[in-house]
């Protein structure tokens, strides 16, 4: 059998640690607040590695790093995705 995967809708939000930064939405302001349990950020901007964004996910903690997107999937999680996955998945929704 061959599936298609099904059209869902998500949040997200690019951050790139930039001046011109776009803000970040309230699910990701909020996020911080609930770190270190499921579905909380730690912004870690002086990280030996590298500026980075550790989410808390079920399996494990994510890393996202400038450049890379925070989606917010449907039933609220988080979790960081690279560009070229993003646009090779997602596409804008453009509201009227």
């Amino acid at each position: 059998m061959q599936y298609l995967k099904r059209p869902v809708k998500v949040e997200a939000w690019r951050w790139l640690f930039t001046p011109d930064q776009e803000e970040p939405p309230s699910w990701v302001t909020n996020a911080l607040f609930r770190w270190p349990k499921v579905g909380g950020l730690s912004f870690e901007p002086e990280h030996p590695d590298g500026p980075r964004i550790c989410i808390a996910t079920l399996d494990a903690v994510a890393i996202a790093v400038p450049g890379d997107y925070i989606v917010q999937g449907l039933w609220g999680e988080l979790y960081p995705c690279k560009p070229e996955i993003f646009d090779a998945t997602y596409m804008p929704i453009r509201h009227q």
